[in-house]
């Protein structure tokens, strides 16, 4: 991870793992979302559920899921 984060040019560990974040929830996102032909004008959206800052990721970055 710490080759990783430093291969991709990432100040901090919060942006490094939101960038992750991101990469993950798109994946999955994408994997029914573009393969489903009914679901071609739905909107997709995730929602943070828990109930503090603790564990969030770093807005700037998750608000392009």
């Amino acid at each position: 991870m710490i080759k990783l984060k430093l291969e991709m040019g990432i100040a901090s560990w919060e942006e490094f793992m939101a960038i992750k974040k991101l990469h993950l929830r798109n994946t999955y996102s994408s994997s029914f979302m573009n393969e489903i032909p009914e679901l071609k004008n739905t909107k997709f959206n995730f929602y943070a559920v828990e109930g503090g800052p603790i564990d969030r990721f770093e807005w700037s970055v998750m608000k392009n899921v």
